[in-house]
This record gives C-alpha cells, structure tokens and sequence, in this order.
C-alpha cells in the first residue's frame, strides 16, 4: 500500500506524491487508479532503486518504455522547481538570517546552492525543450510542432550528450561544508531540517541522472539505430 512504501524513506513518499497518490492510503497500489501511462511495477522499481546496485537499476527500469520515463522525469523536474528547491531555500534563509552577512560559511553555502539551482534550471529548461519532446516524438508519443520540428532540426541522443553535463557543483560539496559547521542551540534543528532536505536531494538527483544517463539516452539510441 502507498502508507507502507512512503514509510521507506522519504524518496519513496517524494515518488508517491509526483503521482498524486495518497500516502496514507492503505488500499494495495495496483487498485489506485494513477495517471495516464504509469505502471504500479514502475513505482515500486524506482522506489527500490537508491537499495539495488546501479547495473541492477538500469537493467530494471529499461524494461520501461520512453514515454513512461519521460513522464517520471517531467514530473521529477516540476517538483524540484516547485517544491524541492524552495523549501530548502527557505530552510537555508531561516538557518542563515541570524549571521553577519560577511560570515563566510554563510557567503559560502548561500553562494554554493544558489549556482546549484542556477544551473539545475538551466539544466531543465534545456530538457523541457529540446530532449523531451524529441524523444516522445521518437517513440510516436508526441507530435512536434512546427516550432519544435525547426527547433529540433537534425537534433540527436548524440547532440544532448554533446551539449549535456550536470552541475559542476556536487551537492555532495554543499553537504561536506555543512558538516563541517556546527550550529548553536538556535539553530540546531533548521540545520538538522536542512541536511536532511539536501541529503534527500541529493538520493533524488542519482535516480533521477540515472534514469536520464543509463535509460533514457540508450533507449533514443536504439530507437536511431532502429530507424537507420
């Protein structure tokens, strides 16, 4: 049931929530009704996914077809512009408000997550655009609009793993300098809060970079090849 698989972890519940599933629920998953496309197999895979080795996920979650991990992915996205990002970001400000502005382990964790988050959008919007529409329009899931048909033009798996790189910024990095502060009695659980919020980020983004990385572009290749 949903209440069973969000007590696994936080990521699990995250998973949940993108399909609007009600956590609480205590009816089996495969009797809820979910959206358009997604498979009770498929949560259950990715929810197991930050326990299995990376080999064991990309053989897993391949099994499933383009239009169903894009929707993941799309999903994924809304809810880190939406959601993630701005509660840390607000767990950061209530950490952060009491120091001098010249605090350097304010400067720099301010500094740090703000080039994150910069470069995550532009790392979305580069995705929204361009990769997926021309991999449900591979997959005969979508069709581009003339806009998008010129946009895409001679566009390739090839291409986006040209132009495609993750942040230079680990969110690992952003971890290790929190670990390294230790917070007074008033801040003690905004920084607990905080940690837990990137630590959970962080597990997100690995599923999420795996699914993009070692399922999503293998498949737009088969498809190429397939279309040769």
């Amino acid at each position: 049931s949903p209440a069973e698989l969000s007590a696994i972890s936080s990521f699990s519940a995250n998973v949940l929530r993108r399909f609007k599933v009600d956590i609480n629920s205590t009816k089996p998953l495969n009797s809820i009704r979910l959206g358009a496309q997604m498979q009770p197999n498929f949560i259950i895979d990715l929810i197991c996914a930050p326990f299995q080795t990376e080999h064991l996920n990309i053989k897993t979650l391949k099994k499933y077809d383009v239009g169903l991990v894009v929707k993941y992915l799309h999903q994924s996205h809304t809810e880190y512009l939406n959601k993630r990002i701005p509660e840390i970001e607000q767990t950061l400000e209530i950490l952060t408000e009491g120091f001098s502005h010249q605090s350097a382990f304010s400067i720099a964790i301010n500094s740090l997550f703000n080039n994150y988050r910069v470069h995550l959008i532009e790392h979305i919007d580069y995705e929204e655009k361009k990769l997926f529409p021309y991999a449900l329009d591979l997959a005969g899931a979508y069709t581009l609009s003339p806009v998008e048909m010129l946009d895409l033009f001679n566009y390739s798996s090839m291409q986006f793993l040209a132009e495609h790189n993750h942040s230079p910024i680990d969110i690992g990095l952003i971890i290790k300098l929190f670990k390294n502060y230790r917070p007074d009695e008033l801040n003690t659980t905004p920084y607990r809060l905080l940690m837990q919020q990137i630590s959970a980020f962080k597990e997100d983004m690995y599923i999420h970079e795996l699914l993009e990385d070692h399922v999503l572009v293998p498949q737009l290749i088969d498809l190429e090849m397939s279309t040769i």
